[in-house]
């Protein structure tokens, strides 16, 4: 091969290595300025994986619309029976922590008009010394703490909208997914050459089956410590 081919060749890889670089690092900023969307499309896919064996069992046995009916509507079920066995034991523990706090301030109250400190020999000074000196000093920064306040605020509202959001798409797009997993199937076989197809569709099915069982197993475990946390947190 000619010197000057050689480098054109070698220019080429080098070339094309560049731009898979450069590409992955735009696709990781994507990813990361997207993150939350990234996320959502995860969990409706994690959840698509875990309610697919059913659906698949169920549809020798009826339409597929009507079985992701199904298997989605028991899960939601389940879902909020499981939330509502936890809500009553953070409830229990919220309660007993605003139950301790009255008697807390009190104890703090005391403390503090009797804590007395001796900075000079022969003087000593009462915390109430400096409530005057305090107040003042809150009074200054009561336009800071209110922006703060403000600030906060806005964050929790922007925090509870999005999480809200995620509430509403997350099964709609697992609904989604459940019921047109085998045309999105065929549309990402397509993107690639009939040579290749067969080899990539016993590639995309190894992979649901690998992945598919990671996620079985780990929703197992998750489940039973959930329960064993729970039977022994409700016999305390």
């Amino acid at each position: 091969m000619p010197e000057g081919e050689k480098l054109t060749l070698l220019f080429r890889r080098y070339f094309t290595a560049a731009l898979a670089v450069i590409a992955a690092l735009v696709l990781a900023y994507c990813i990361y300025r997207l993150r939350y969307v990234a996320l959502i499309v995860t969990i409706s896919g994690l959840l698509a994986y875990l309610l697919a064996w059913p659906v698949e069992r169920l549809e020798l046995r009826m339409r597929r619309q009507f079985a992701v009916t199904i298997v989605f509507s028991i899960f939601v079920v389940l879902l909020l029976g499981l939330f509502s066995s936890f809500v009553p034991i953070l409830a229990n523990q919220i309660q007993g922590l605003i139950d301790t706090v009255p008697t807390m301030v009190g104890h703090l109250e005391q403390l503090a008009s009797s804590w007395r400190i001796t900075m000079i020999p022969g003087r000593e000074y009462l915390i109430a010394d400096y409530w005057p000196d305090f107040t003042a000093m809150l009074e200054e920064r009561i336009p800071e703490i209110l922006a703060n306040m403000f600030n906060y605020t806005q964050s929790i509202v922007t925090g509870t909208a999005t999480a809200v959001a995620a509430i509403l798409i997350v099964p709609l797009l697992t609904l989604y997914l459940l019921v047109d997993s085998a045309r999105l199937k065929r549309s990402l076989i397509e993107f690639f050459s009939m040579s290749m197809r067969s080899d990539v569709e016993r590639a995309i099915d190894s992979v649901n089956r690998s992945l598919g069982r990671y996620i079985y197993s780990r929703v197992l475990l998750a489940l039973f410590v959930g329960v064993a946390t729970n039977s022994a947190s409700s016999t305390r």
